[in-house]
């Protein structure tokens, strides 16, 4: 049977555990370790591991390189405050729905008590689908 986004939920299709940042760390240690994952954004967290931020690829175009910042800049000065999250019990349609809204194309994904549990793609939602 083929399950709809209007039934799969974002927990299922999710990456958990998703490798994190310290807003304490360079734009350089960024990158070297989103290629080292494979990644194109990283959530950032707190020593407390609270989520305060995301990075991605355009935050480094636009942020670092299109501003000749150096790149011992640390995370906390070029990272994305303003979040767009989504409950690992939503639906896909959701996520998708708030990465159209927001033209965003990672979401960082909590549970009920807000504590980050994984990090969700487009990339994500077309193998859940397809």
């Amino acid at each position: 049977m083929v399950r709809t986004i209007d039934e799969i939920l974002v927990s299922h299709a999710m990456t958990k555990n998703p490798v994190v940042i310290n807003p304490n760390k360079t734009a350089l240690e960024a990158a070297r370790l989103m290629r080292q994952v494979g990644v194109s954004a990283l959530p950032v967290v707190d020593s407390n591991r609270r989520l305060v931020g995301i990075i991605t690829e355009r935050d480094f175009v636009w942020k670092i390189v299109a501003e000749e910042k150096p790149y011992d800049t640390p995370v906390s000065e070029f990272m994305t405050r303003s979040l767009i999250v989504i409950n690992e019990k939503e639906t896909l349609s959701e996520a998708l729905r708030l990465m159209s809204k927001f033209k965003i194309r990672h979401l960082p994904v909590v549970d009920d008590k807000g504590s980050l549990v994984g990090i969700i793609s487009i990339r994500d939602i077309e193998a859940a689908v397809i």
